[in-house]
C-alpha cells in the first residue's frame, strides 16, 4: 500500500533529480460527476441545492475541510459522519470514475525511463490509493501527498514543495500536472517554481490560454514529447 513517503522504486536521489508530480482527481481520473452526486446529496440535507456551476466554483480541488468551511454548515460530528459516508459511497461507486486518455501510459513511460512519479491529492489517503489502484498506476508512483499528510492543504503551495522536497527533485526538471483553479493556485505559487505547469481540461477555450501554464486535453499532447520522446505503441 502506498504510505506517505517514498517507496517502491528506492532510486538515489542525488543522479536521479527530473519528476513529474499530478493532481489526482481531475488529472488523472475524471471523479467530478461522482464528487458532484455525493456533495449534492449532503448539501441538500441543509436545504441547499448544489449547481454545477457552484460545485466547480466552491468544491472542485477543495478539500473536505476547507468545503466544509465555505458552507458553513454541520456540527463536527456531522461532518465527521458525512464524510465516513461520502468516503464509503465514492469508493462503492468508484467505477463510475472515467482515467484521462493515455495518463497510465504516460506514467508508465515516465517511469521507466527513471523519472520520479509523485502524486500530490487533497482527497484523503484511502479514496487516493483506490483510484491508484483503479487506474493500475499505483507501482508506478513513488510518492502520495493527500490529505492525511503532515501540511496544508491546496491551494497552499505547501504540496508541492513537499513533494519536490521528499523525492529530492531540481525544480527546474520538475513538471506539474493540474486541472483545478485550487490545483492551479497551489502550483503557481510553488517556490522554487517548476520548470512548467501543464492544465488538463476536456474542453480548454481560447479565452483560456496564459503563458503561466499550457493546457492540454490528454496526455497524448504531442507537446508532451519533449519529456522522453513520443508515446510507444499502445499494447
Amino acid at each position: 500500500m502506498i504510505r506517505n513517503y517514498l517507496l517502491n522504486r528506492m532510486f538515489s536521489t542525488t543522479s536521479l533529480t527530473c519528476g513529474f508530480l499530478f493532481d489526482l482527481d481531475g488529472t488523472l481520473v475524471r471523479t467530478d460527476p461522482l464528487h458532484y452526486s455525493l456533495w449534492k446529496t449532503i448539501l441538500s440535507s441543509y436545504d441547499i441545492n448544489l449547481t454545477e456551476k457552484e460545485y466547480h466554483e466552491r468544491i472542485a480541488g477543495r478539500s473536505d475541510d476547507g468545503i466544509w468551511t465555505e458552507w458553513g454548515v454541520g456540527t463536527e460530528e456531522e461532518q465527521i459522519k458525512w464524510i465516513l459516508w461520502k468516503e464509503t459511497e465514492f469508493i462503492r461507486r468508484i467505477h463510475e470514475s472515467v482515467p484521462v486518455p493515455y495518463g497510465k501510459e504516460r506514467i508508465r513511460q515516465w517511469s521507466e525511463s527513471g523519472a520520479w512519479i509523485g502524486v500530490i491529492t487533497n482527497s484523503n489517503q484511502k479514496t487516493a490509493c483506490a483510484l491508484l489502484d483503479r487506474l493500475g498506476i499505483t507501482d508506478y508512483v513513488s510518492l502520495l501527498v493527500s490529505s492525511d499528510s503532515n501540511c496544508k492543504p491546496k491551494p497552499s503551495p505547501e504540496p508541492y514543495e513537499w513533494g519536490m522536497n521528499m523525492l529530492g527533485l531540481d525544480p527546474k526538471k520538475t513538471v506539474i500536472f493540474e486541472d483545478s483553479d485550487v490545483g492551479i493556485q497551489s502550483a503557481l505559487q510553488t517556490t522554487p517554481h517548476p520548470y512548467a505547469i501543464f492544465r488538463l481540461s476536456p474542453n480548454p477555450q481560447p479565452s483560456d490560454s496564459t503563458d503561466r501554464y499550457t493546457w492540454i486535453q490528454e496526455y497524448s499532447d504531442p507537446r508532451l514529447d519533449v519529456f522522453f520522446g513520443p508515446l510507444p505503441p499502445i499494447q
